[in-house]
């Protein structure tokens, strides 16, 4: 036999007894998940400072076109490597990797609702003090109640790790 059939499946059921605490942090990732968007929100901000400052158009002095920029690219980043490699740099050195729920990398449609979802919400907060943690916080709670956060849910996304073996829904 090959070792490709020695491996189990990702998604293989196997009983474990973790707490509900210990399932979410195992199956869901909350905290790599944060680490990951927080690698990849740093990249495309300095990807896109430079870029406005290469054309002369400083973010500092400049941050009506410096926020509108940092979105669009966070989302255009977003659908890009979700979409060919079905993982961002973030979420690639975390060891995490977003399919559709039948384990198929997301058609460019579903990448960019889902990139529109989680840079808009978490954009849109940065404008409120505090509003970003609070927001993490509900998403991490919802993440491990109902197994999705407001951006996954739509369209029924999965993050998951593939060294981690998953119970079948």
């Amino acid at each position: 036999m090959s070792t490709s059939q020695h491996r189990n499946p990702p998604f293989r059921f196997r009983p474990q007894t973790w707490t509900a605490e210990e399932q979410c942090l195992q199956l869901r990732n909350p905290w790599r998940r944060l680490w990951a968007k927080v690698l990849d929100f740093s990249l495309v901000g300095v990807i896109t400072a430079g870029l406005l400052t290469l054309i002369g158009q400083s973010p500092a002095l400049r941050p009506s076109i410096a926020l509108p920029c940092l979105a669009f690219s966070t989302i255009a980043y977003d659908t890009l490597f979700l979409t060919h490699w079905g993982s961002t740099p973030g979420k690639r050195l975390w060891g995490l990797t977003v399919q559709t729920q039948h384990h198929r990398p997301l058609p460019w449609e579903s990448a960019l609702i889902r990139s529109v979802w989680v840079n808009g919400l978490l954009l849109l907060s940065a404008l409120i003090p505090l509003m970003p943690f609070v927001l993490l916080v509900y998403q991490k709670q919802r993440l491990c109640r109902s197994g999705f956060t407001s951006w996954d849910a739509p369209q029924q996304t999965l993050v998951y790790r593939p060294d981690v073996s998953y119970p079948t829904p």
